[in-house]
């Protein structure tokens, strides 16, 4: 992999509390996790890690030309993992997955 300039599309980490967006007698565990998020400018050119797409090459050179009728490509997720979490629903404890939780790769699209 080549070396990453700094503020290119990529991963950055982003911390979730439970408490802070759900009722929190319902979540045993865990309490907090790290979602990720993404984040950065898609500039050509593009290097191979940064995933991007045929469009978003072509929208990148017609934004560079006509940058106000066309926007440039987005950092956004590309792929997401899941997460198990250990709910108390009455007198029962489940451990339930929930995809598409956690972001795994992000890219220019």
């Amino acid at each position: 992999r080549g070396r990453r300039q700094v503020g290119e599309c990529r991963r950055h980490d982003y911390h979730v509390v439970f408490d802070d967006i759900i009722l929190p007698e319902f979540i045993l565990q865990p309490p907090r996790f790290n979602a990720y998020r993404c984040g950065g400018a898609c500039a050509r050119p593009f290097p191979s890690h940064m995933n991007a797409t045929n469009h978003a090459m072509l929208m990148s050179l017609l934004h560079e030309r006509t940058p106000h009728e066309v926007p440039a490509p987005c950092c956004v997720p590309l792929a997401y993992s899941a997460i198990s979490v250990m709910e108390q629903h009455g007198d029962n404890i489940v451990v339930k997955p929930y995809p598409n939780m956690r972001v795994e790769t992000c890219g220019c699209r």
